[in-house]
């Protein structure tokens, strides 16, 4: 029991490395290398990335939650009514509640297949979701 916990611990923490690195290279530009720095810590999700100007915050509520191993897609129902899925990583702990959340989008997708789930998404974001 004590070896698994370590273990999905180290799994978690690795995945919220991996998304810290992605956020910070989207969020500093600036960085020496620039664009090239990005592509390389986003690898085949470049195609995805919004250009700095384009990210996009919305606040809503969580209705559905579907765990993906270390990421978890999220139905967000929106502030204006909309419903959208979200991907970001299963750490973040948040399930099916009225508690408001607030998502920021770095990335977006359209048609975009998760062969994990065997499930094609219409419009999906790659964001950071946080309780709001």
């Amino acid at each position: 029991m004590e070896k698994r916990r370590r273990g999905s611990l180290r799994t978690a923490l690795a995945a919220s490395f991996v998304l810290l690195a992605l956020c910070g290279a989207l969020l500093c530009p600036q960085l020496r290398g620039g664009p090239a720095i990005v592509d390389r810590a986003l690898g085949p999700l470049t195609q995805y990335a919004l250009p700095e100007g384009r990210r996009i915050v919305f606040r809503g509520r969580v209705l559905r939650s579907l765990p993906s191993g270390s990421y978890v897609y999220l139905l967000i129902q929106r502030e204006d009514g909309q419903q959208s899925w979200v991907v970001t990583l299963a750490s973040s702990g948040l399930a099916p509640s009225t508690a408001p959340v607030r998502v920021t989008a770095f990335g977006f997708a359209e048609h975009f297949e998760s062969k994990r789930l065997q499930r094609e998404f219409p419009q999906l974001y790659f964001a950071v979701v946080r309780a709001a």
